[in-house]
């Protein structure tokens, strides 16, 4: 009786903090309530479509933020609107991406950054690579990614990565995206070590249209590789 009063305590306050609630329609979706069954997803609301480990979950964007403007002086109304910004520690927009079942994704320029709540998570990442347009330029980039990773604390994890420019792959995870998809594909050649410290070597892809990454396979562990798709705005009626 008390579990059952629990769940329907945690429910109603679910549905009851905004009409938009992304977390209560991820929930939906993620246990089974959602599109599968003829539910709507929420309109006016982002999403990510997530596959992993034979698992789709819809995520929803809970908020982005932005490099800082570089302004000469700030004015009285600058500063008072200071505190309502949302930054970037740095020169990209940071996304972040919330699922039911309290997992978190931050992605910069599309790739993973942060990861909460999976077997495997990322604590805190660094050295992003050049920009997209840069890369497809100067093709192949050679860098290094700096990762902290739990279970087990690991600190200054590296990564040693090449990106490349690549033709369109013959197959995806996902059979829903088109094949005549107009996108310029990247692929990383990642040099890293797994759990047990044996060295590990696997790749990435990256579909960019329109300088946005819309759909990209990645790794966060050799046992946890994610598909990623930009769904987007559900559109309102």
């Amino acid at each position: 009786m008390k579990i059952r009063f629990l769940s329907l305590l945690i429910l109603s306050l679910l549905v009851g903090c905004n009409a938009i609630n992304p977390v209560w329609d991820t929930f939906k979706v993620a246990t089974g309530i959602g599109e599968n069954t003829g539910a709507r997803l929420t309109p006016g609301v982002e999403y990510l479509k997530v596959q992993v480990n034979g698992r789709q979950v819809m995520m929803a964007l809970g908020y982005r933020t932005f490099p800082k403007p570089r302004q000469p002086s700030m004015t009285k109304s600058d500063a008072s609107m200071k505190s309502t910004q949302l930054y970037s520690k740095d020169e990209f927009v940071h996304e972040f991406w919330y699922s039911a079942n309290k997992e978190t994704l931050e992605l910069v320029d599309g790739r993973i950054e942060s990861v909460m709540g999976m077997t495997s998570e990322w604590r805190q990442s660094s050295s992003p690579p050049q920009d997209w347009e840069s890369t497809r330029r100067n093709s192949p980039v050679f860098w290094t990614r700096t990762r902290d990773l739990m279970p087990g604390y690991r600190f200054g994890f590296k990564d040693e990565i090449q990106t490349r420019v690549t033709p369109a792959p013959a197959k995806i995870q996902d059979p829903t995206l088109p094949s005549n998809l107009d996108a310029v594909w990247f692929e990383d050649l990642v040099n890293s070590k797994d759990k047990n410290n044996s060295t590990w070597s696997y790749k990435q892809i990256f579909a960019n249209v329109n300088g946005k990454i819309i759909y990209s396979e990645q790794c966060i562990a050799s046992d946890l590789c994610l598909s990623l798709k930009y769904v987007g705005f559900i559109a309102r009626e």
